[in-house]
């Protein structure tokens, strides 16, 4: 019976002392994970010394035909085509002649003896070449030198002879002559044309261009709606090819208004941005100078610039960026940090790497007097003032 419990107990006893092993065993992983949780570090931010390296890359773009591989060397592109009808109505501009019509318009009358002066309805002034008009309405100038006023006139005589451009006016005729002035402002026209519309050929050329130029708004409008969000549309290349070109009323025609439809192929080339770029950056090879590196993932593509668009083809001149930073030894700066003061740090190394600001030096957690452990990290940016 004794052996039999002293058996037990010893097996109890066993049990126990595995179980505390695997306790203190846990607890050690514990306690390591805390203290490496809590291991006191140093953060640097260094703003080193930044030159701005950039160039021009000229990249080609192959629009082609669908399918087929581009140049050699160049971007594959492609060409966008719609066809669009549209349709432009104009009010006619033109008028049947009319041989009875008079040419009207308005004089300014200028004062030049200073007195007020009453000018009748019938006062008659003159061009150079001869042609007359008189006045149609009343009107009173006011007594001062320079005084001016205005008045409606209408030529003597009917027909297109009494149409005048401006400035043409320049006599007063009758008694007023010898202390007013006058002059058109404004052209006279309206003689010998009636009021009635007549199709001209220009407002079949304006209603025809306007048309066109409807088609291809709507046409570039359409190919920008069915491109890719990464697509890029040049300009230089959109061309417009008209399938057909209509109006309703011919030259002579009476009408108040004309309309014009056309229908028209519209096409342009795009390039993909993303791959334009990707082209650019392989195509780069930028050089640092002496002591300076060009950081990894730096590089930046500004926005291309058509600079030809030959058949088939677009050459794009892509402006080209980036950061050349001065070199330092890391180990070196963490050599620096560890166990000495961040005031310290921080001016040291600002005086060491020729620094254009201080250095960020930060103790983590902020209440320990020093580290061993130090984090080195570049800031590009411009520092905080």
């Amino acid at each position: 019976m004794h052996l039999g419990r002293s058996y037990g107990r010893t097996v109890l006893m066993a049990r126990a002392s595995h179980r505390t092993r695997w306790m203190v065993l846990g607890a050690a992983v514990l306690v390591v994970a805390v203290i490496a949780l809590l291991v006191p570090r140093i953060a640097i931010v260094i703003y080193p010394r930044v030159t701005d390296l950039s160039d021009q890359i000229e990249i080609t773009v192959d629009i082609g035909t669908a399918g087929s591989a581009p140049r050699a060397g160049a971007v594959r592109g492609r060409e966008g085509v719609v066809v669009i009808e549209a349709q432009e109505q104009v009010p006619v501009q033109g008028r049947q002649a009319d041989p009875s019509a008079y040419a009207t318009g308005i004089v300014t009358f200028v004062n030049r003896s200073g007195a007020s002066a009453t000018i009748p309805i019938g006062t008659e002034v003159m061009t150079a070449s001869g042609a007359r008009y008189v006045t149609t309405a009343q009107a009173s100038i006011a007594g001062a030198v320079d005084a001016i006023v205005r008045a409606p006139i209408r030529a003597r005589f009917p027909g297109d002879a009494g149409n005048a451009g401006r400035l043409e006016v320049n006599r007063v005729l009758g008694p007023l002559s010898t202390t007013i002035t006058a002059l058109n402002e404004a052209p006279i026209t309206g003689g010998g044309v009636g009021t009635n519309p007549r199709v001209l050929d220009e407002d079949r050329a304006r209603a025809r261009e306007i048309a066109i130029d409807r088609l291809r708004t709507e046409g570039i409008r359409a190919l920008r709606a069915e491109a890719n969000p990464d697509d890029v549309l040049v300009e230089q290349t959109i061309g417009t090819v008209l399938l057909r070109d209509e109006c309703d009323a011919q030259t002579g025609a009476t009408a108040s208004a004309l309309t014009c439809r056309v229908q028209g192929r519209v096409s342009a080339g795009f390039y993909a941005r993303s791959e334009v770029g990707a082209a650019a950056r392989a195509a780069w090879r930028p050089v640092a100078p002496a002591g300076f590196f060009i950081p990894r993932g730096q590089i930046a593509v500004g926005e291309p610039r058509v600079v030809g668009s030959p058949a088939g083809t677009m050459r794009l001149s892509v402006p080209m960026a980036t950061p050349a930073v001065a070199e330092f030894d890391v180990n070196a700066v963490r050599d620096n940090a560890r166990g000495r003061l961040p005031e310290t740090t921080r001016r040291d190394l600002r005086a060491r790497l020729n620094l254009p600001a201080d250095p960020i030096v930060r103790l983590e957690p902020s209440w320990i007097p020093w580290a061993w452990r130090v984090d080195v990290a570049l800031d590009l940016n411009a520092p905080p003032r």
